[in-house]
């Protein structure tokens, strides 16, 4: 049976919205950890462009970092995992804002994959889930998963919120740029 009022019986604010973003950017975090385990060489690739002397095992290394920053977040969300998610977040933005500057051609290589290019969205999209992981690191949030524990509107409302912010991020980071590129040509 959904309930609506979780805040009220358990005294804390659940802050679905910046929990979802947070939780989104948790699993991207998850998500493109693992496709970096897989297959470095787009992240390496990028890294190398922009003057960064890494080797693929450093990505593998940083991925594993990824994979455990996004899942510990969504498992025990504390404050400290939301910072080190913002953290992440800020390194990335940094990184892209570094990358367009050195003329990075192709993919940023943040989800292992050469199709993910540097672009402002990205930077602005790093930028949201930074600030709501601040957000977060010093509200007073639930963890994700304890928003999970029974079946209510604000469990509902977390997971919605998460697999569609996750699917916008994606969005942002992979699609966004090269079709604002396609028409860019389009016009000259």
């Amino acid at each position: 049976m959904f309930r609506i009022g979780a805040e009220a019986r358990y005294g804390r604010t659940h802050m679905n919205s910046v929990v979802g973003v947070v939780s989104a950017g948790a699993v991207l975090l998850v998500i493109a950890g693992a496709q970096k385990l897989i297959d470095p060489w787009p992240a390496a690739s990028a890294l190398r462009q922009a003057k960064f002397p890494v080797s693929r095992s450093m990505v593998r290394s940083g991925a594993g970092v990824e994979i455990a920053i996004g899942s510990l977040f969504l498992v025990m969300g504390t404050g400290v995992l939301a910072a080190a998610v913002s953290a992440v977040y800020l390194a990335f933005a940094g990184f892209v804002v570094v990358a367009m500057r050195a003329g990075v051609d192709g993919s940023c290589g943040c989800f292992g994959r050469e199709d993910t290019p540097p672009s402002w969205l990205h930077v602005a999209a790093n930028g949201l889930v930074a600030v709501a992981a601040v957000a977060y690191a010093f509200g007073d949030a639930a963890a994700p998963v304890d928003n999970l524990t029974e079946l209510s509107l604000d469990a509902a409302v977390l997971v919605a919120s998460t697999v569609i912010l996750a699917a916008v991020l994606v969005a942002v980071y992979s699609v966004a740029p090269r079709t604002l590129a396609a028409a860019k040509l389009h016009r000259t």
